[in-house]
């Protein structure tokens, strides 16, 4: 099976990824490596929704917190 290719992914399934991702992090998976070095996510990197995803993950989880 060969990579996926941002065209090929659709938007049904691109939504589907980025809605398990937040999924993921609201139950406490916060690898900000993983999710950057996961080749698997290259198709949706592009999206806004994941990027604002990437942002979250960059800031620590109680940033505002005192």
């Amino acid at each position: 099976m060969g990579r996926v290719s941002s065209a090929e992914v659709g938007p049904v399934e691109a939504d589907l990824a980025v809605q398990l991702l937040r999924r993921d992090v609201a139950a406490s998976y916060r690898s900000f490596k993983a999710f950057t070095n996961e080749s698997g996510l290259n198709p949706i990197r592009s999206r806004p929704d994941f990027r604002l995803l990437m942002m979250d993950l960059a800031m620590p989880v109680e940033a505002f917190a005192k």
